[in-house]
């Protein structure tokens, strides 16, 4: 059983920030992407709908995989699926990794949307389950909306090179 703690809710939130942040932050960098790979902006575009394309497969089976894995191993999977699909796109030397690791970068972000949000369930009892999720959702679109100027700041540092 989990245990509500403020430290708890903030990764909670964390997780749950970090799965529309990622696609928000790439944003910016689709036009220096497609000059570094000298290819069109529809096929970096596409990287983007693999992205999303991994999030409705890995939330498609994600019942029967949580069922059969169990939620703490699905999770812990999907964050070290997610830190080596994020290396991946930083190093890929051509957009087919690219689009593979955006395509691994979703499947590892799938168990941290769905889990957060059941965990947050979990731990919060009647009037604080409101406030508790009046605050997930608050820091899930300031999260969204802050996404797209963070990754043009770091656009504008690195030149597009660093992905994410």
């Amino acid at each position: 059983m989990l245990k509500y703690t403020s430290n708890l809710v903030f990764l909670l939130v964390l997780m749950q920030s970090v799965t529309f942040a990622v696609s928000s932050l790439y944003l910016p960098s689709l036009p220096k992407i497609s000059e570094y790979f000298a290819i069109s902006k529809v096929q970096v575009q596409f990287t983007l709908s693999l992205y999303f394309l991994g999030l409705f497969v890995f939330t498609l089976f994600s019942n029967a995989i949580m069922s059969r894995c169990g939620e703490m191993r699905t999770l812990f999977v999907g964050c070290f699926l997610f830190i080596i699909a994020s290396i991946f796109c930083v190093f890929s030397e051509g957009v087919l990794w690219l689009k593979i690791a955006f395509f691994l970068l979703a499947v590892g972000v799938g168990p941290m949307a769905i889990l957060s949000r059941a965990f947050l369930g979990r731990i919060s009892k009647d009037i604080r389950r409101s406030v508790m999720g009046t605050v997930y959702l608050s820091a899930t679109l300031i999260s969204s909306m802050a996404a797209p100027v963070i990754g043009g700041f770091i656009s504008f540092l690195y030149g597009g090179n660093l992905f994410l």
